[in-house]
């Protein structure tokens, strides 16, 4: 009996931390003090989303490329990302695209559709807030 009683703790803790890890849309730490807000601007055939935030912006918020940043949408969407000037992914991982600093950013998933996944429309509220970064800038802005 007692081996069954610690069996079964055994499996349940390994269901625990399975089910922790698959979340990933529930960040351990955010950091608060950097973040932007905008809207969704335009939606491609893709699903991928434009934003009202601009490369510069982002950057001067203290983001960084390779950062990881959780991606907050008003309906209550949320996914975990990270800030690339292209797609060099795994599939199916998000991405938060940059370009020149006047070109706005984009948010996508990598073989995947973004804005049907997180239900998103044109006009939506997005928030960008700071995961893990090796830089830290202490600002908030929002272009809404």
């Amino acid at each position: 009996m007692k081996r069954i009683l610690m069996f079964l703790t055994i499996i349940a803790s390994l269901l625990a931390m399975s089910c922790s890890s698959l979340a990933g849309n529930q960040p351990e730490t955010i950091n608060k003090e950097v973040q932007i807000s905008g809207k969704i601007s335009s939606i491609d055939k893709y699903g991928n989303i434009t934003l009202t935030i601009t490369t510069k912006e982002l950057l001067d918020m203290g983001f960084s490329y390779g950062d990881e940043v959780l991606i907050l949408a008003d309906n209550g969407y949320m996914t975990n990302a990270k800030i690339s000037t292209d797609y060099s992914l795994e599939k199916g991982l998000a991405i938060i695209k940059t370009g020149l600093d006047k070109q706005p950013v984009s948010a996508s998933i990598n073989y995947g559709n973004i804005a049907e996944e997180g239900s998103l429309a044109l006009g939506e509220g997005i928030k960008f807030s700071l995961i893990n970064s090796s830089s830290f800038k202490t600002t908030t802005k929002s272009n809404a």
